[in-house]
């Protein structure tokens, strides 16, 4: 990766985590920022899948900050897998333009969000820290929900943010 995307992603991700810490709850869900913007980097760089996964390792590191969750530490991985997928979408996947809408950050907001916390939430179902029924009623509606505020957040900044991203380079 260039310098330039390193310190794109570096100001996204620190955005995402400043935003996370100071995010209220929204009722029972807290929209994961640090999925949002890193989903976001992950689009607008489009790297190669082993620096995907390193971004995706920083922001596990700064979500496990940030989390009110007993396992905290499994932010690490959880993102790392969901920064992943999002590189595979972000270079297998074209920009999938209907008019004026990309539709390329949902996409990729939508693969960070589910696996990652899919990921999570299926851990600590795992772990027995939550039942089943908890599991499937509110650890999925809250992935879900949190997940649809990263793909509407990405799909409102992904175009302006990439055009000044390709103007920049």
């Amino acid at each position: 990766m260039k310098s330039r995307d390193l310190a794109l992603v570096a100001i996204l991700l620190a955005i995402g985590a400043v935003l996370y810490m100071f995010t209220p709850n929204i009722g029972v869900v807290t929209p994961d920022t640090v999925v949002t913007f890193a989903a976001l980097a992950i689009l607008l760089v489009r790297p190669k899948l082993l620096p995907g996964l390193g971004i995706g390792i920083v922001a596990g590191v700064l979500g496990m900050f940030f989390s009110k969750s007993s396992i905290a530490w499994f932010n690490i991985p959880a993102h790392a897998i969901g920064a992943l997928a999002t590189a595979v979408v972000a270079v297998s996947v074209g920009e999938l333009m209907t008019g004026p809408v990309a539709w390329k950050p949902a996409v990729g907001a939508l693969a960070y969000g589910v696996v990652s916390g899919g990921l999570f939430i299926t851990a600590m179902l795992v772990l027995g820290i939550f039942p089943f029924q908890v599991y499937i009623t509110a650890g999925w509606v809250q992935v879900l929900l949190s997940t649809l505020s990263s793909i509407i957040i990405c799909m409102i900044l992904y175009l302006p943010a990439k055009a000044l991203y390709e103007r920049a380079g």
